[in-house]
């Protein structure tokens, strides 16, 4: 299963463990914002979170926030909370709520623009005392990194979305899709790499092309799966696709474009920008609060230009989540690659909408991702 850590002498090593339990996790709320509260309540009662596990922050209500204040005050307030509660050691993941904010300031007297964050990614490194604020870091926890010590790494995850209603749902159908297991097809809409870049410049969007026809090319091969694959520059057209369990596709910048029916526990995200810049203004164009509206329970972007390289893998992410070994936390930060960055996960934590229908075989997987699983 995914990597843990555990402490040692102040350092961690990473060990094999179960998948993600509810005792592993506490939830961040803010103690001005209501719904906060009310929702965080709600998930820990569906899903038999410890009692005592609610650390409530006193946040302003703005996004983003000084990160000044974010050291000050959210780094001390939580790690205070833990330590006094003797969690330090059981916590492995944060769940932050609605009215907690997206995004953290300029971190640095560095230019802002290359030193912004989102909250959560930068709330993974909680217990590292002394980092560069600058740029980011490359994720421990991600599948690809060498085991090493290094102070503990958190798994962040946040439940949020266009409504209070919309964050209730996101959760009980998570919970009912787990016991039958997520149904539908997969839809993969490449071709952006041929709209950024059609001559070939830059390799770098022709790699991330080849990661969404790889996942297509794995799942045709290993799988019942019903696959659809789109590769011309222009998106699927709005309501082509339905019955869609998992989607990922790119470009479109702040332009949501409606192409799926999604089924109940669908997990969805497309490569673009700043695609998380806001998650309740009904005027919204991105894609994370469109998704969530149009019915996908999991999706995933950026709070600022993460560049590229930030996303997971189109190829590793969907097929570590099809196995039902791993929850929807464990198989993000397994895939992303940075952390203090720009990149987030909403969604809940503990959603593992295969674990009793998988959709393929571990033994299926390209070795590095059996590997994952199997360390």
């Amino acid at each position: 299963m995914i990597r843990v850590l555990v402490f040692l002498a102040g350092l961690v090593l990473v060990a094999p463990a179960l998948a993600l339990e509810p005792g592993q996790v506490a939830l961040v709320i803010n103690r001005n914002v209501a719904k906060s509260r009310r929702l965080a309540e709600y998930y820990a009662r569906q899903r038999h979170i410890p009692d005592g596990r609610i650390i409530a922050l006193d946040l302003p209500a703005q996004d983003p926030l000084p990160y000044d204040q974010y050291d000050h005050q959210v780094v001390q307030t939580i790690q205070a909370f833990l330590k006094e509660h003797a969690l330090d050691r059981e916590v492995s993941c944060l769940v932050t709520f609605y009215g907690v904010p997206l995004k953290i300031a300029g971190r640095s007297n560095r230019p802002a623009a290359d030193s912004t964050a989102a909250f959560d990614n930068e709330l993974a490194l909680l217990w590292w005392p002394r980092y560069s604020r600058h740029s980011w870091q490359i994720n421990p926890l991600n599948l690809h990194v060498p085991a090493a010590h290094t102070p503990p790494v958190l798994m962040v995850s946040r439940l949020d979305g266009p409504s209070e209603a919309t964050v209730k749902s996101i959760i009980k159908t998570s919970i009912q899709v787990e016991e039958h297991g997520l149904k539908g097809q997969i839809v993969i809409d490449a071709g952006g790499a041929w709209k950024l870049d059609h001559d070939h410049k830059n390799d770098a969007y022709w790699k991330y092309e080849r990661t969404l026809t790889n996942l297509a090319d794995l799942l045709r091969a290993r799988t019942q799966l019903t696959v659809l694959l789109d590769v011309k520059p222009e998106l699927i057209a709005p309501g082509t696709a339905k019955d869609v369990a998992l989607y990922c596709g790119w470009y479109s910048l702040r332009k949501y474009v409606p192409s799926c029916h999604f089924s109940p526990g669908a997990v969805a995200f497309h490569v673009a920008s700043a695609e998380l810049v806001d998650l309740h203004a009904r005027r919204e164009s991105g894609w994370c609060r469109n998704l969530l509206k149009d019915g996908a329970v999991g999706t995933l972007g950026p709070v600022d230009e993460p560049y590229l390289g930030a996303f997971p893998r189109a190829d590793e992410f969907f097929p570590l989540l099809l196995t039902g070994r791993l929850t929807l936390a464990e198989t993000y930060w397994l895939t992303t690659t940075r952390t203090s960055w720009r990149v987030a996960l909403v969604g809940d934590p503990l959603y593992n909408p295969y674990r009793n229908s998988p959709g393929i075989a571990v033994a299926d997987l390209p070795e590095a991702l059996r590997q994952a699983i199997e360390r």
